[in-house]
């Protein structure tokens, strides 16, 4: 059961692939994407009355509701028989409001004077007076913590962001989300995570236009691209402390930023964020704030790439791209335009990451940064490699090996060396290969850089097949493995997995190996990752299984 999912990229990876399981899935929404993949829709409509009048008892007691029959059914009424809204009222009832009647929390709804009729849609007009009641019984910083929150992209959203928005300390801000949860407007998860019904997420917004303004929108706006974006800095930086960062350093200055200690947990906290994460560089491209556009997609990179996440690397990097071009920074451009020629040439359009790759090679002519020069001329060489130019290829990454050794990266040395001993080991030279690789991890060891390791160890253990050292390739095969799967990174993981099965069909494990490739095309499948289909080809199964 997968409640409350608001896209389909948050069902696909949990839908299993063996016979016999059925996957039920939550939603305000359609999610058509679901329906083409064969899922069948399932309309709730609300609740009959006397369900409806059943929750009501359930919350503030029989012998109230036996007591006010017409005013019950009234008020079902006015709440268009859904839960929320009959919580809501029940929560009066039992709370701050136990003393008066059924009948007057319908007075209270029925005089409301500013309905805002559209939140209900069609036949639920009434509903909207039902969340005015309730705003309007609220402290002043529960109304302000609300109104933040129908700021917050989604209406699943981290708890300290809304903080920031509302702009509350510490002790209102508990104070308020106390009360909002205790009048069922708002609830609570493990992780920070808060959630509040589609309708109230609607009605929040509203009422936020009407009683803000502009001006106090649009700083509320802005406090929430700041939080996202010191969020992400630190999640980035867990995951690659030293790597090529354009922005300034520093971060906005905001409370209830989540700290990670180690990549694994800001991979975590990027998986539950992705969305709110997408709304949010929505909303900066929105309101035309391009510096906050690149700034907020530069540290996706850890993620985006890592977890192969190509619908936000797609658009933010497109995004960043244009901020970048208006705001005539030919750098952000070089950067912003080789990062989305990665995310082409990683799903199979080469030649369209060729077009991108060649945009930011003449956006960084010119540029005084030896860094992204080497990030540039990495970049190249791996356009190369993947068109099967290995001389190519060869020449770019060392240029860009001496680029960073001159820019005093150790970091960006060492990764240009594994470059290179993807090229040797294509070339059919093991040796070189395990030499370059054995120099390279020693450095990503040496500055706690756990996921390169892990990364050029897989490398490693493909050189020592070449050289005829299969059980030193199967141990450090089992090691890398074991390493993605702990760092939560699927598609190295999938990588792992196909040269172990790999391995295994060598040493006459066909079942094994079967079960290895198997395992690898599901990740890919949930990667929306074109290797799949090669994958589920040899498995003699069908792409779409």
């Amino acid at each position: 059961l997968l409640d409350g999912a608001e896209q389909p990229a948050q069902v696909t990876p949990f839908v299993p692939s063996g016979p016999g399981s059925m996957v039920i899935v939550t939603s305000n929404h359609l999610l058509e994407e679901l329906v083409y993949d064969g899922a069948m829709p399932v309309p709730v409509d609300p609740l009959e009355d006397e369900s409806a009048t059943r929750l009501l008892v359930d919350i503030v007691g029989r012998e109230r509701v036996e007591a006010e029959p017409d005013a019950v059914s009234r008020l079902v009424e006015l709440c268009g028989r859904l839960p929320l809204a009959l919580r809501v009222c029940g929560a009066h009832l039992v709370g701050r409001h136990r003393h008066r009647s059924v009948a007057w929390v319908v007075d209270q709804i029925e005089a409301a004077d500013d309905r805002l009729a559209a939140i209900g849609g069609s036949g639920h007009h009434d509903l909207a007076a039902v969340f005015d009641f309730a705003y309007q019984a609220l402290e002043p910083a529960a109304r302000a913590l609300y109104r933040a929150i129908g700021l917050m992209p989604s209406a699943r959203f981290a708890e300290p962001a809304a903080r920031a928005v509302a702009g509350l300390d510490a002790d209102a801000h508990a104070a308020a989300l106390a009360e909002l949860v205790e009048v069922s407007l708002v609830r609570t998860a493990d992780g920070g995570r808060c959630s509040v019904h589609e309708l109230a997420h609607r009605h929040a917004r509203i009422t936020g236009h009407r009683r803000d303004g502009p001006a106090a929108q649009a700083q509320g706006t802005r406090r929430l691209l700041d939080w996202y974006l010191a969020a992400l800095r630190a999640a980035d930086r867990a995951v690659a402390p030293d790597r090529l960062r354009l922005a300034p350093h520093g971060d906005p200055r905001v409370e209830g930023v989540p700290t990670f200690t180690d990549p694994k947990a800001a991979f975590a906290w990027f998986s539950d964020e992705r969305n709110s994460i997408q709304g949010v560089l929505r909303l900066a491209v929105d309101i035309a704030w391009d510096e906050r556009v690149w700034h907020l997609t530069e540290p996706l990179w850890s993620f985006v790439y890592n977890l192969k996440s190509y619908g936000l690397w797609f658009e933010a990097y497109e995004a960043a791209a244009r901020a970048g071009e208006r705001l005539g920074d030919r750098s952000v451009v070089a950067r912003m335009r080789s990062c989305l020629a990665r995310a082409y040439s990683d799903h199979g359009d080469f030649g369209r990451a060729a077009q991108e790759m060649a945009v930011a090679e003449d956006a960084v002519s010119g540029v005084d940064d030896t860094m992204l020069r080497g990030s540039i001329a990495e970049f190249s060489g791996i356009m190369a490699f993947e068109r099967g130019d290995i001389a190519d290829a060869v020449a770019h990454f060392q240029l860009a090996r001496r680029l960073h050794a001159d820019a005093g990266s150790d970091r960006g040395a060492a990764l240009e060396q594994y470059q290179l001993g993807k090229c040797y080991a294509a070339m059919g030279s093991a040796s070189k290969a395990l030499e370059a690789y054995e120099a390279s991890e020693r450095v990503f060891v040496e500055i706690g850089d756990t996921l390169l390791a892990t990364r050029v160890m897989r490398r490693r253990a493909e050189a020592l097949r070449m050289a005829g050292r299969d059980d030193d390739a199967v141990r450090a095969a089992s090691t890398a493995l074991a390493a993605s799967q702990d760092l939560g990174l699927p598609f190295d993981e999938a990588e792992a997995l196909e040269l172990s099965a790999s391995l295994a069909e060598t040493m006459g494990h066909a079942d094994i190996a079967r079960d290895r490739l198997r395992r690898a095309a599901d990740i890919y499948s949930h990667l929306n990752h074109p290797r799949a289909r090669t994958l589920l080809s040899e498995l003699g199964e069908a792409s779409g299984s």
